[in-house]
């Protein structure tokens, strides 16, 4: 096995903001080993540890992002041209919309406050990062691969794609400034 980076400070004790924001170091100590060195348990989905609020604020940020993307006045208009969909369509079925979005918003930040806290990701910027990097390789390049074989056009894959890439940048941007 390789060395395990050692994320203590100078003083050589893990940060007060890292202890905060990860729950391993809370639990297995000071050592900044995640408990790797000593065979413990990593326990790190623990969704005790979730900064709910975090959690419903990036949700929020990301529907809004979503309302400002798919808008008419945004890329709402050419979007419904490209896939075929008559706007009124969208303007009715709006409610629809936040059914489907806004707990999958919620379970996507959830998930993320986990692994942002576990990474020690602890920042607005750091958030940012991370969110349009799992944006770019899960959605973008995974979103490509599918709309290719389903014939769908690439403008519409990218419009969707570099939408869900915002949105995860936003709620890692959120999360960071909560742990």
């Amino acid at each position: 096995m390789g060395d395990i980076p050692d994320l203590r400070g100078g003083d050589g004790q893990a940060s007060a903001r890292q202890r905060r924001a990860c729950p391993t170091l809370r639990h297995h100590g000071n050592n900044g080993t995640f408990g790797a060195r000593t065979g413990g348990h990593v326990g790190w989905f623990d969704l005790s540890e979730v900064e709910w609020l975090g959690v419903a604020i990036a949700t929020l940020a990301a529907y809004i992002v979503s309302f400002v993307w798919y808008h008419q006045r945004a890329l709402g208009s050419t979007w419904s041209r490209i896939a075929e969909v008559d706007p009124a369509d969208l303007r009715d079925g709006r409610g629809t919309h936040a059914v489907f979005a806004v707990p999958v918003f919620a379970i996507t930040a959830a998930v993320m406050c986990v692994v942002q806290a576990e990474l020690l990701i602890v920042s607005i910027a750091g958030g940012l990062l991370f969110g349009a990097v799992l944006g770019l390789v899960l959605r973008l390049t995974w979103g490509l691969m599918h709309g290719a074989q389903e014939f769908r056009p690439v403008a519409l894959t990218l419009i969707d794609s570099f939408h869900d890439m915002a949105a995860l940048a936003v709620i890692g941007a959120v999360l960071g400034s909560f742990l």
